[in-house]
């Protein structure tokens, strides 16, 4: 070895040293001007320095060309971030080695002696620049390496710090510690702001403690945490650098998927204010820098931000954010045919069911197209149900009927699929009045899902929903009350409170049963609910002002009542523009209810003509509609003295609950009582007594003696004994109205109505 090569070698491990020098700026380059010294030596004085016993003289040339390139790059490897030039310069050396190495195995040992020097140099450069050219950043002892040669430099040492939060952020997001995991990203990212001179100040070293919330993590900014004179939000927005950001793309990303982990969670635990807040720090990070290959995730990440807003109701800007969401793909593929499903949801909540159809039926045409992967072949089944229920809402019943059969094609038995079904077309059976099949139908998902779910899980709410709707339709109120309790408590524990619908569905049942006082305060604590969760303009709306409406009327607090109605038809025609759909029918029949109550009969004779004939031809899904609307066109023609009219009306309306409730109905009790009524006033006192008979073996039948209705049929049966001059019977019938009154209500026309009768025995 020569002394000049001693020299440079002296030099070399000068270089290195001047390397863990800290905090002297100029050390790397005054590095690279030492290896750039000794290898320029090598690459004009190869020939001298690598001269050896052979009289060859191409490999001492390519050896110091070999040697020059490796150990000039050197220098530009200290760091995580390498790029092409310092992964190809050490090949050649590389090449060298490779060729020496194979050489010196098949010749012999004076060939070896030869290019020995040669190989050993190439062995001692390839070591130590292949260490820093190709070992992987993960490696965490090669990191610590570059931190030690790199001291003092805050640049590069925070290329290193990125890669050690970046490993800590992994390993969070793998065990689901989110706010961990938002952390180390958050650090990662601004240390490699600050690797790339994004970022000015200084990096405070420090340990990670236990961080629970984002807010502490904020305030922790002495445990590792980087200042800077610039916000990283300001940096990127002014004038990114795309190729610079490009290498810290990771970090991004992970910021995206440690905000994304958070709002997971609250998402899930249906808190969408929460949920939205970290949904749209995970899109502004996704979306701070337009690194190509993010389109899906930015689609997601919207549709995302729209699901928090459909949970808030926000519906104009859920749908907003759906749409943006599809025109970011310009194919259809299976996450634009989620979106659009989910955009049918979210247009069937605010009751435009045939835009909602036109997104699920888009939805179902993409799934086709793709592979029918399970996953998908579920995802069409559940749009077809989606489709039959927006088509009951829409009185479509054959088409409804039509999706719920493609379902049924579609499904495999013993899965939730085939169970749910099973409760759809028990949905549609009791929709159309068809209470047999409907509860049999029940009783058969009840059983499917039993084998299949824990009896707590949610569906199981809705099959005792279906039960208590078809038990409340049938007046079998109780067991109505039983169902919808069980409804109650499973969504309780499931989501921490009752669903509205559910609810109502309770406060109807309380209505119905004449517990007036407990539905009232069900019926006001869900119209708040309502409003605050859904709006002023959602079609939940006008049925609960309409109930309020009819439980006013039963209260005798009538100018209440008109104004609740009339809040309850404005609303509607806000929703649904001209009343003329046979759904609208409950909304129609109870307002024409008030009109009555107000002596308002014009409006009343209108109202329950216009159920009519909405319902006409319609069938048996009907039947309700038109038999409420006969007895209260009938109560409205007993009024005008059309007694004949009147009477043709009640026994129509008679004639159609027979029909359909062969055992009797507490609805055809009520029919009754008003025929037997305008029976009393023509005197037809036989067939009236007959009627009001029927009236009270029904009511004992489904109702609680304390229910008003009985008041009503006892002063009827007061009224009929005083036609009859048996004052005795007459008493006795308006004492059972009175105390029956008495026990109901504090104040009520009706107990002076009585108390006048008794006074005229007096």
């Amino acid at each position: 070895m020569k002394k000049y090569e001693k020299a440079l070698i002296i030099l070399f491990i000068i270089a290195l040293g001047i390397q863990l020098i800290p905090y002297f700026k100029a050390k790397t380059m005054l590095t690279a001007l030492l290896c750039g010294l000794i290898g320029i030596s090598y690459l004009f004085g190869g020939y001298w320095l690598l001269n050896t016993k052979t009289k060859k003289i191409v490999i001492p040339i390519l050896a110091g060309v070999a040697f020059c390139a490796s150990i000039i790059v050197l220098p530009f490897t200290f760091r995580i971030y390498r790029d092409v030039a310092q992964k190809v310069l050490p090949i050649p050396n590389i090449i060298l080695f490779l060729i020496l190495g194979f050489y010196l195995i098949i010749n012999n040992k004076d060939v070896w002696q030869g290019y020995k020097p040669i190989f050993v140099r190439s062995s001692i450069i390839l070591l130590i620049v292949g260490i820093f050219s190709y070992t992987p950043p993960s490696f965490k002892p090669f990191r610590k390496l570059l931190s030690i040669i790199n001291n003092g430099n805050k640049h590069l040492v925070n290329n290193m710090v990125m890669f050690n939060y970046m490993q800590k952020y992994d390993a969070a997001i793998e065990n689901g510690n989110c706010d961990d995991a938002m952390y180390y990203a958050k650090m990662g990212n601004e240390a490699g702001m600050i690797w790339l001179e994004q970022f000015d100040d200084k990096i405070a070293f420090g340990k990670h403690n236990d961080i629970n919330s984002e807010k502490e993590i904020i305030q922790q900014s002495n445990v590792g945490y980087i200042k800077s004179k610039k916000s990283k939000s300001s940096i990127v927005n002014e004038a990114p650098n795309k190729s610079q950001l490009k290498k810290i793309e990771g970090t991004f990303e992970g910021l995206y998927e440690a905000y994304k982990c958070k709002a997971d969670k609250y998402f899930n635990e249906r808190n969408y204010e929460l949920a939205l807040k970290y949904y749209d720090k995970a899109n502004k990070n996704l979306n701070s820098c337009d690194f190509s290959g993010w389109n899906y995730a930015k689609a997601y990440s919207l549709s995302n931000l729209a699901l928090c807003n459909k949970g808030l109701k926000r519906y104009d800007k859920a749908d907003s954010l759906f749409h943006k969401a599809l025109g970011i793909h310009k194919n259809p593929n299976t996450q634009s045919a989620l979106i659009l499903l989910n955009l049918g949801e979210s247009l069937h909540e605010q009751a435009d069911y045939n835009r909602s159809n036109e997104a699920i039926k888009k939805s179902n045409e993409i799934f086709k197209i793709l592979s029918l992967q399970e996953e998908r072949k579920n995802n069409i089944i559940n749009n077809y149900h989606r489709l039959a229920h927006n088509y009951l809402y829409m009185d479509s019943l054959i088409l409804a009927k039509k999706y719920i059969d493609k379902a049924s094609k579609k499904v495999e038995n013993n899965t939730t699929y085939y169970c749910s079904s099973i409760l759809s077309k028990a949905y549609y059976e009791h929709t159309i009045n068809n209470f047999s099949k409907g509860d049999s139908l029940v009783s058969v998902c009840e059983e499917c899902f039993k084998k299949l779910l824990n009896t707590d899980h949610q569906n199981f709410a809705k099959i005792h929903y279906i039960k208590s709707l078809s038990k409340k339709k049938q007046g079998k109120y109780q067991e109505a009350l039983e169902s919808i309790k069980i409804t109650k408590r499973i969504s309780e524990k499931n989501f921490g409170q009752n669903l509205v619908d559910y609810s109502n569905q309770l406060a109807h049942i309380n209505y119905e049963i004449g517990n007036y006082q407990k539905a009232k305060k069900l019926y006001f604590d869900n119209l708040s609910t309502i409003i605050k969760t859904y709006g002023k303009n959602n079609y939940r709306l006008p049925e609960i002002l309409s109930d309020i409406s009819q439980l006013q009327v039963s209260l005798t607090k009538f100018d209440v009542a008109y104004n609740y109605n009339a809040k309850s038809i404005n609303s509607a025609k806000n929703i649904y523009g001209k009343l003329n759909k046979p759904t609208l029918s409950y909304l129609l029949n109870n307002s024409a209810n008030v009109h009555y109550h107000l002596s308002d009969y014009k409006s009343s004779d209108s109202l329950y003509s216009k159920v009519l004939e909405l319902n006409d031809n319609l069938g048996k899904s009907s039947i309700l509609s038109r038999a409420k609307a006969m007895n209260g066109l009938g109560l409205t023609m007993t009024a005008l003295e059309k007694y004949d009219k009147a009477d043709s009306l009640f026994s129509e309306s008679n004639k159609l609950y027979s029909n359909l409730f062969t055992k009797g109905h507490p609805n055809k009790a009520t029919v009754l009582l008003n025929h037997a009524s305008l029976k009393i006033d023509t005197r037809e006192l036989i067939e009236a007594e007959r009627m009001l008979s029927e009236a009270l073996e029904i009511s004992e039948a489904y109702l609680n003696p304390s229910h008003d209705l009985f008041g009503d049929i006892y002063f009827a049966f007061g009224k009929l004994y005083q036609s009859r001059k048996l004052k005795n019977k007459a008493i006795n019938y308006y004492n059972k109205a009175l105390e029956n009154y008495s026990n109901k209500f504090d104040d009520h026309y009706k107990i002076d109505l009585v108390k006048e009768k008794l006074k005229s025995y007096s």
